[in-house]
């Protein structure tokens, strides 16, 4: 035999040998990180000790990347696609690890992330099961979870006795689904050492109640963070107060806040920001999101303008209430892992083994 067929046979026996093991795949990454790195990301996940080239991903295997976007790195098995959808052949998948996928359907404009749609599409639950169906038995999957946050209001608040719209949660169990008015008065009661008003004069007593539970939710989450060094608690709780003042404000009229430094600025940095910025009475919603300079009191003014929707998606207290979700919705997305092939589930916060990001919520599983 010569060679050319020797090399031929390698070849081969090489191909047939990588189908046969699977699929160790990688998906929602190019490659590299999308976060910035910046407040509460950069201190509580230390993104910049991770590593997103995957090459160590699954140690002694070949990691095959999956994004909508193409891979930063070059010469690297990568698959350009909608998880959620892709053709993934049958039996092909060894191991899975969605990373931080959109648990909505959504897509980005200069106003912040906006929802595609109000049918509450359960976004990353379809990639799971859409991934699940070419696992192979006795596969692993794991998710690294942090939970979109979609708010809802209520007609009547007084009739809220939960914090979480649980009609919502058990259609998209992955999605953090709170109702914003207990939320609002939950972090005032765990950050003010008093209030201006007396809850109990405006709200019934079952609203207080789980506004009350809540709030305790919120300390203990914020105990965490300062264990973590992302800020004393004092800082933390200035901070959450800041930015539930400012939506208050938001959330009264139809005004804009031009800040010099937004949410995801340190602790320190937005202390100073909204100590002296102005609310400017801008209608045309096209300027959201984008830098201007207004005169306002014989006074110039500069910064990025903020409404109620964009300041609200980049806020720390979106990120509290992305995270503190995970206790509250762990028992649903136990439940629809079960319902979708998938055995020994379990959720905890740990070390990525498969970027190094610290401090992340991990949903494991195998294919049964």
């Amino acid at each position: 035999m010569n060679k050319i067929a020797i090399s031929l046979l390698f070849v081969t026996a090489l191909s047939y040998g990588m189908e046969e093991e699977g699929l160790y795949l990688v998906v929602g990454s190019t490659r590299k990180s999308d976060i910035e790195k910046t407040f509460p990301v950069q201190p509580l996940w230390k993104e910049d000790k991770a590593d997103f080239s995957l090459r160590n991903a699954y140690p002694g295997k070949e990691t095959t990347s999956m994004d909508i976007k193409k891979s930063t790195m070059p010469g690297v098995k990568h698959i350009i696609g909608d998880a959620s959808v892709y053709q993934f052949g049958k039996n092909t998948i060894q191991a899975a690890y969605l990373e931080r996928l959109p648990t909505m359907d959504v897509f980005q404009t200069t106003n912040g992330v906006k929802s595609k749609s109000t049918e509450d599409r359960n976004y990353l639950g379809e990639c799971v099961q859409n991934i699940g169906s070419a696992m192979k038995k006795g596969a692993i999957i794991e998710i690294e979870w942090h939970p979109y946050l979609f708010s809802s209001t209520k007609t009547n608040i007084n009739e809220i006795n939960t914090v979480y719209n649980e009609d919502f949660i058990k259609k998209n169990p992955f999605t953090a689904g709170p109702y914003i008015d207990p939320v609002i008065i939950a972090i005032e009661m765990a950050c003010l050492k008093s209030l201006e008003c007396d809850p109990a004069k405006f709200y019934s007593p079952q609203f207080i109640d789980c506004a009350s539970k809540f709030s305790t939710i919120i300390k203990k989450m914020i105990c965490f963070y300062e264990k973590e060094n992302m800020g004393t608690k004092a800082l933390l709780n200035k901070r959450l107060a800041q930015e539930i003042w400012l939506l208050r404000n938001l959330m009264s009229s139809n005004d804009k806040a031009l800040l010099t430094c937004g949410p995801s600025a340190s602790l320190e940095e937005f202390s100073k920001a909204i100590a002296r910025f102005p609310f400017i009475p801008i209608q045309d919603s096209s300027k959201v999101g984008t830098f201007v300079t207004v005169q306002k009191n014989n006074e110039l003014f500069s910064g990025k303008l903020y409404d109620l929707s964009l300041f609200l998606n980049e806020s720390f207290v979106n990120f509290v209430l992305s995270d503190v979700a995970v206790e509250h919705n762990s028992a649903y997305v136990k439940e629809f892992m079960k319902d979708n092939g998938f055995k020994d589930i379990s959720i905890e916060r740990t070390t990525s083994l498969r970027n190094g990001r610290k401090n992340v919520w991990i949903v494991k599983g195998t294919k049964a």
